[in-house]
């Protein structure tokens, strides 16, 4: 099974284009998985992919959108699923 790194993501981080924000980057920089707004206000995302290609989407979330985001936690775990592409789940 395929690894991925899960990521919570805490602060004002709903109406703000976040999940769009991130579906550009991953769109551009080939990433897979998906991103999506859960009902206790927090986004979470999910990424298949290597664990540099992750450190550099971290990165780029972090100081990219560092007035919304209060706390990123990541979790690396496996999934059933092989994603081919990225997307935003509703």
């Amino acid at each position: 099974m395929p690894k991925c790194a899960y990521f919570k993501i805490k602060g004002i981080v709903q109406g703000v284009n976040l999940r769009y924000d991130i579906f550009q980057f991953a769109q551009s920089n080939k990433l897979k998985g998906w991103v999506k707004n859960e009902i206790d206000g927090t986004v979470t995302c999910c990424l298949q992919n290597p664990a540099k290609e992750v450190e550099q989407f971290r990165q780029w979330l972090k100081y990219s959108h560092s007035s919304y985001i209060q706390e990123i936690n990541i979790k690396w775990q496996e999934d059933k699923q092989h994603y081919k592409d990225f997307m935003i789940l509703r």
